[in-house]
């Protein structure tokens, strides 16, 4: 039973292989099921590009939160060990200064 929601999640990777480097945005697409027998009461997010990103919460927002992290953990893994992220993958370019 899915619940209605998805959409993207921005993620910023800031630091890769120990290096500190300027952040590069990701758009992820996610789904967001509501709180079932099958989640263990608790709502779910996950990345369907990145297999295994997933992410649980008492509420969507807290399962949105723990989702950026988690989906920030995978794409820096693929970073570091040289692995190409899956070309479903929305690399948005953008870098973030602050002023």
């Amino acid at each position: 039973m899915g619940f209605p929601g998805g959409g993207t999640l921005a993620v910023r990777i800031r630091e890769v292989n120990g290096v500190v480097a300027m952040p590069k945005q990701y758009k992820l697409p996610y789904t967001l099921r509501a709180p079932s027998e099958e989640t263990e009461g608790m709502f779910l997010a996950e990345v369907p590009v990145l297999p295994g990103c997933r992410a649980w919460g008492a509420t969507a927002e807290e399962a949105l939160f723990n989702l950026e992290g988690v989906a920030a953990d995978f794409i820096a893994s693929y970073q570091r060990h040289g692995d190409e992220l899956p070309a479903a993958i929305e690399g948005a370019g953008e870098f973030v200064i602050a002023v």
